[in-house]
């Protein structure tokens, strides 16, 4: 869950490592479906961000299975007890049919700023700025659901955390590989392979 602004309203959002953008359908959104809403106009905490002239910097996000467009702003954004204050986000007003779904309201990006249509540092990415973790890292533990006959369409898929790992999720060492950079800032999780191979099951 993610909060934001002041009271804070609470979301469920995509947590994803391809892209770096933090988004929520607005209340002003019409093509956004069911997607529960953040109501911008009930935080008192949120700022516009404004070019030189003074107007309102609009932002358009695309994804392999739709996009996204609307407003930037800045406001206090919360997760499992970290704060960014203030965390430039996008108000989205527009949105592909099937981008979302359930009561998910928006995407989380949890790769780094080199890659952000914002060009904003993403959250996480501030929190290791700020010192906030105890240790520069995220973790993820993923659940598995194959040939569950039961699963339901929203199902809880794993544990992230935040600024170390947890230990009772996993065994043996943890080995570290140095990212892949294309240009000069990281931009995707990439690691370099120097081989692959195939089995063939009869």
């Amino acid at each position: 869950m993610v909060t934001v602004g002041t009271p804070a309203q609470t979301f469920k959002v995509v947590l994803d490592t391809g892209s770096s953008d933090f988004w929520v359908a607005s209340s002003q959104c019409l093509s956004c479906g069911s997607t529960p809403p953040f109501d911008a106009s009930q935080s008192s905490t949120i700022q516009a961000v404004t070019s030189a002239t003074g107007q309102e910097q609009g932002v358009s996000i695309s994804y392999g299975s739709g996009s996204v467009a609307g407003i930037l702003a800045q406001d206090t954004v919360s997760m499992s007890g970290f704060n960014v204050n203030p965390q430039t986000f996008v108000v989205v007003e527009q949105m592909t049919d099937g981008l979302l779904s359930g009561d998910v309201s928006g995407i989380m990006g949890l790769a780094f700023e080199a890659l952000a249509s914002t060009r904003a540092p993403p959250f996480w990415q501030t929190l290791v700025s700020n010192g906030q973790f105890a240790s520069p890292e995220i973790s993820f533990w993923l659940d598995r659901h194959l040939d569950d006959a039961g699963v339901a369409d929203e199902q809880s898929g794993g544990v992230m955390t935040l600024g170390g790992t947890n230990s009772s999720l996993f065994t043996g060492d943890i080995e570290f590989i140095s990212l892949t950079t294309v240009g000069t800032a990281p931009t995707f999780w990439m690691l370099e392979m120097s081989g692959a191979s195939a089995v063939c099951l009869a």
